[in-house]
Parts: C-alpha cells; structure tokens; sequence
C-alpha cells in the first residue's frame, strides 16, 4: 500500500480549520490464502504452528512494484497479516512488515549512462564583470554504494570575493492529493563545502567524490502522486546572497 497525507490551515468564516491532505493506493491485488481451501476445518487441540503457503508479489495490472520507502510526508509499505477467525468470537491477527527491492539495472534506464554539463553566468552588481560556474558528471545514473564524481570549475572575473561556495546533493518529493493539492520536499543527503574564492580568482575540482547513500529509487516513478527525484547542486555565497546551478 502506498499512502501520502499532510495537513493544511485554512482560514473560513475568520476561524482557522486544519484539512488534511491525502492519497493512498493498493499497489497489489490482495490475496488470501485460507487454510484448508475455504472448506469446513476442524483443529484438534494443541499448538498448530505452520500453515505452509506462498504469494505471488506482482503488481495489479501487471505493473512493476516499486520498493518499499519511507518519506517525509509518505511512504510505499508491504505486510503480510494472518488472521484467526471464529464464529462467536474476537477476531485474533496480527501483522508483519516486509521489505521490497526492485533490483535496478542502470543499462535499462533511458540515459543513466550518458555524461551531462551544467553551466551558469551570474553578473555581480552593476558591474560587467561575472562569475561563470560549470559542473560535469560521467553519468546521470547511479546506485546507492556508488560514488558520484563531480568536476567543478568556478571562474570568479569579478572584483568580488565568493565567500563560501559548497556542493550539495538534494532529495526533492512532489506530492500529490487527491483533491489535487500540491506539497513537495526538499532534503539534502550530502553537504561538501569547498571554502571561499579570491576575486579574479579559479577553484577546479577534479572528480570531487560524493557518496550516494541509501534513499529512495528516483529512476522509475510506479507511484503518480509521490515522485521522487535527485539534484546536484553546486553553489556559491557572494555579497550575502546564494546562487546555484
């Protein structure tokens, strides 16, 4: 099942409501399986400790099941609950939490192999003079475990000092209600610094390693109101403000 909900202050009539905002969807049939083929079954007394039964993970119309998650505001979760039920009687159950992995091949994900050049020009105050940043990336695609290695070149022509300048790694999830609301996230996984600038000065980092963690698989999005994607972000601080490509 995967689920997305937040909550919302609204003002009506002058006074403040909170609406909660929610989606969810059954991202499997559910399937049971009944000891004894739904027949009349009688247990003679003692313990009963094995029911031996198997289930198919597939997804409803035939889709492919994206692995289990959890997220700010959502999450995609998978359990298996067995349930003892009489006649006259409480009904007894109990719940099991199981983890999914959809192994993902990076040859079969359009583009995750191919290299990618961001650049950007930022003109500081009223003067011509600017600061030209560029990064690039082998690949666009990568697996948790695996290193990311970024060259980032920053050509400050400016009279200006860049007094800090970083790179980041950034998980960003849009999420989607059912009444069409929008809500979206933005966590950062990796913050590497790289210090301050010189005007008319250059900082060049050769394949500059970040690590890319555990989180959530961004290559295929099964579930339409939680998209999960990754950014690279390289940014500099001049005169107090932020810029980023």
């Amino acid at each position: 099942r995967s689920e997305v909900v937040w909550w919302e202050e609204k003002r009506k009539r002058g006074k403040k409501q909170t609406v909660k905002q929610f989606n969810d969807d059954n991202l499997m049939y559910t399937e049971k399986y009944i000891v004894g083929e739904g027949k009349a079954m009688f247990l003679q007394a003692g313990d009963h400790k094995q029911f031996p039964f198997s289930i198919s993970i597939k997804g409803k119309k035939k889709r492919k099941l994206p692995s289990s998650m959890e997220l700010p505001k959502g999450h995609i979760r998978y359990y298996l609950k067995a349930e003892v039920d009489w006649p006259w009687a409480v009904v007894h159950d109990h719940e099991r939490l199981v983890s999914v992995v959809d192994a993902c091949n990076l040859v079969d994900v359009r583009d995750a192999l191919q290299p990618a050049t961001f650049t950007k020009t930022f003109k500081v105050g009223l003067s011509r003079k600017k600061i030209h940043v560029a990064g690039r990336l082998e690949k666009i695609g990568y697996v948790p475990g695996e290193e990311i290695l970024l060259h980032v070149e920053i050509d400050n022509n400016s009279g200006n000092k860049i007094s800090n300048s970083w790179i980041k790694l950034v998980e960003i999830v849009k999420y989607v209600s059912s009444s069409q609301k929008v809500e979206t996230s933005r966590n950062v996984l990796i913050w590497n610094e790289m210090g301050p600038i010189a005007g008319r000065c250059d900082l060049v980092k050769e394949k500059e390693p970040l690590r890319l963690p555990v989180v959530a698989q961004s290559a295929v999005n099964i579930v339409e109101f939680m998209k999960v994607s990754h950014e690279i972000s390289i940014v500099i601080l001049v005169n107090g403000k932020e810029k980023s490509v």
